[in-house]
């Protein structure tokens, strides 16, 4: 996995793709990997395989959620999904979801810094630099 994202930022676009189909082939479910591959072909200009890509980690997301609707990690991937699918009015109620859901993952294990980075990003992709007190706050 980091090889294939230090491929990416290097430009190495073909190699990069490379590493996450190993990523891949090992785990076929790895919605971060998708979501990286998917990038890296919408940089090639490979709309319609990314695209594609975007569709898989999308599924794998709503899949996740189906069986755990409290996942953050899961709303934030399902974000990401969707904005690369250009999907944007759904993508901020992810962004909602996954910061409710952080907030519960953080009670339950609040020295858990994977967790209160998790929440950081998606306040970052929602725009919120002062922490919002209900969701409906969320944007506004």
């Amino acid at each position: 996995m980091n090889q294939a994202r230090d491929l990416g930022h290097k430009g190495m676009h073909e190699e990069a793709l490379q590493a996450y189909d190993e990523v891949l082939k090992l785990d076929p479910k790895n919605v971060t990997a998708l979501l990286r591959k998917a990038s890296d072909l919408g940089s090639m200009g490979r709309e319609n395989e990314s695209l594609s890509v975007y569709e898989k980690a999308l599924a794998i997301s709503e899949e996740t959620l189906k069986t755990n609707p409290m996942e953050a990690f899961a709303w934030q991937d399902k974000a990401i999904a969707l904005s690369g699918l250009g999907r944007q009015k759904e993508v901020k109620q992810a962004y909602v979801e996954a910061w409710a859901a952080f907030n519960e993952s953080i009670k339950k294990d609040p020295e858990n810094a994977k967790l209160w980075k998790g929440k950081a990003d998606t306040l970052a992709n929602l725009g919120q630099w002062e922490e919002p007190n209900l969701p409906d706050q969320i944007g506004a």
